[in-house]
């Protein structure tokens, strides 16, 4: 699993991924055949920039700040 910050995203991140309200958690899962071709743009924990390119498929959304284990709960590795 590949986390991704993106900060301050253009309007046309947003509109591709019917995002209304900031922050907004997405999880997001590598897939051939389903997946939309698109590369995310943003920012590693650690602040460097960072592409990962491939076919995405959204599988959770959640919107508003979060507490770490909700995070962990239903964004992290186990979630499914």
């Amino acid at each position: 699993m590949r986390c991704l910050l993106v900060e301050d995203p253009e309007d046309a991140f947003l509109d591709r991924w019917d995002i209304e309200h900031l922050p907004t958690w997405l999880r997001f899962v590598t897939d051939e055949v389903d997946g939309e071709q698109s590369e995310l743009h943003g920012l590693t924990p650690g602040g460097e920039e960072l592409v990962l390119g491939g076919p995405w498929r959204l599988t959770h959304r959640r919107s508003g700040a979060l507490p770490k284990h909700v995070v962990d709960a239903e964004l992290g590795p186990e979630a499914g």
